[in-house]
């Protein structure tokens, strides 16, 4: 069931609920049609999960355990390639219009890593169809900009702030509040069998991805990164009641 939710909300690049206006114009592009689908692909899952518990039991579930399906792709800011990328990332907006109509309680995780890797995988894959670094570097700006504003405006969904890079005990705390491990043992072992932890970048490997006459764009990027992630992590602080 959550890889049919994931389909629903990023379906092949151009189908889904998050990315209706990147189809072709001749296609009939019905917004309503695709919200029921996910507000039907939620109230399966809350019954499924209410057989499956108790009444006094809250069952949490990922929407982009990213199954690795090429439909759905990871839910990044912003997801997938082609000439629609910069307009194709998830919309919080039209989600939790679904969730609420659903009548199951949603909220968000912000995900992040060190921009410069960042850089580099973009420079890497060829994510972007211009070869300027300093389209990417502005591209991903933007994305935090809209991740910012999708903040503010659901500030009391936002649940936990996770770097894939070095994790803060904070940040294993979470996990294993929001995921309901009552053993930190066991929540070890688990995470051991799908997570490495990624090597550092040195400062000269950065200025290899990101050469110094590009520092002003650079410096606005790492801004806005810190800026997204201390939001988050104040927001977070104020949900655990969660």
């Amino acid at each position: 069931m959550s890889l049919q939710l994931e389909e629903a909300l990023f379906e092949n690049n151009t189908l889904g609920y998050f990315n209706l206006h990147c189809g072709n114009s001749s296609q009939a592009l019905n917004a309503v049609a695709h919200r029921d689908m996910v507000v039907e692909k939620l109230q399966q899952i809350n019954r499924r999960a209410a057989k499956a518990s108790d009444e006094n039991t809250t069952t949490t579930m990922l929407m982009n355990a990213y199954h690795g399906t090429r439909l759905s792709g990871e839910m990044s800011y912003p997801n997938f390639k082609g000439d629609c990328r910069k307009l194709n990332y998830p919309n919080v907006d039209l989600l939790y219009q679904a969730c609420d109509m659903a009548k199951v309680d949603c909220g968000h995780i912000l995900i992040y890593r060190d921009p410069y890797a960042i850089m580099r995988s973009t420079n890497r894959r060829k994510f972007h169809n211009d070869s300027s670094i300093v389209a990417g570097i502005h591209m991903y700006t933007s994305m935090l900009s809209i991740i910012q504003t999708q903040l503010w405006t659901h500030s009391h969904r936002t649940l936990g702030c996770w770097s894939v890079l070095d994790p803060t005990e904070d940040v294993w705390q979470s996990i294993q509040r929001i995921f309901g491990w009552e053993s930190r043992i066991e929540m070890a072992k688990a995470v051991r069998k799908i997570y490495w932890n990624p090597k550092p970048l040195l400062e000269e490997e950065k200025e290899l991805i990101v050469p110094t006459i590009y520092a002003p764009y650079m410096d606005s990027f790492l801004r806005h990164h810190e800026d997204s992630v201390e939001l988050c992590r104040q927001q977070a602080e104020a949900n655990t009641h969660y």
